[in-house]
């Protein structure tokens, strides 16, 4: 007998979301020939809180300089507003205070990163640079200081489908009862900015089957 179960995967890192209440299982159906392989669209929120602690770990206390003129970054923050990721960066150096700049988040492919692109500093940093540091306004320190904000996920990709190979290989469920299976791949499909996060929306195909021996209640 072949079962075939569809459903829908949140997962989360940062902060534990709130529990939701339990739903009916839908009806029972009776198909001629179910899927052979599992298709998972995974939405996976990852906070700014999360975001902002590996962009410090990158950049905090990092110096950059631009015609003998240059800056230290001592802290730094991200949120999301307007579709966009903002940064704000405390400096010293030749400038000292707070500057604020935003960017659009992307993932790329090819590289299996998640990367600023287009960043610019907003409008009351551009106007306050404008009478005291025009030199950092046009600059390239912006392009220098955006790699470090590219974050390469393809090891996480590659732990996460390893691990789960590991717990579905031959999984116990109950007694008599056994999952087999493998995960064969996990890609990135799209990126959205939500309140307090950035949603990872991503694909996991494979195969698996449970096998019945004997039930024992």
């Amino acid at each position: 007998m072949a079962v075939a179960v569809y459903g829908q995967i949140e997962s989360f890192m940062g902060a534990k979301p709130a529990t939701k209440p339990e739903v009916k299982l839908p009806d029972f159906k009776l198909v001629n020939k179910p899927a052979q392989q599992f298709n998972l669209n995974v939405a996976t929120d990852v906070t700014y809180a999360k975001i902002s602690e590996m962009a410090k770990a990158q950049l905090v206390n990092k110096t950059f300089t631009q015609g003998g003129k240059s800056i230290t970054i001592t802290d730094l923050s991200i949120y999301g507003s307007g579709g966009k990721a903002v940064f704000v960066a405390d400096v010293k150096g030749a400038v000292k205070g707070r500057i604020y700049f935003n960017g659009n988040m992307s993932y790329n492919a090819e590289k299996m990163a998640v990367e600023v692109t287009e960043p610019e500093f907003d409008i009351k940093t551009q106007n306050a640079l404008v009478k005291s540091a025009n030199w950092l306004l046009h600059g390239l320190i912006l392009k220098q200081l955006t790699p470090y904000l590219t974050y390469p996920i393809k090891e996480d990709l590659e732990s996460m489908r390893a691990e789960a190979n590991k717990t579905i290989s031959n999984y116990p469920v109950y007694d008599g009862v056994t999952l087999q299976g493998e995960l064969n791949s996990v890609t990135v499909k799209e990126l959205n900015l939500i309140p307090g996060a950035l949603r990872v929306l991503a694909n996991a195909k494979g195969n698996i089957v449970v096998k019945i021996k004997d039930l024992k209640f």
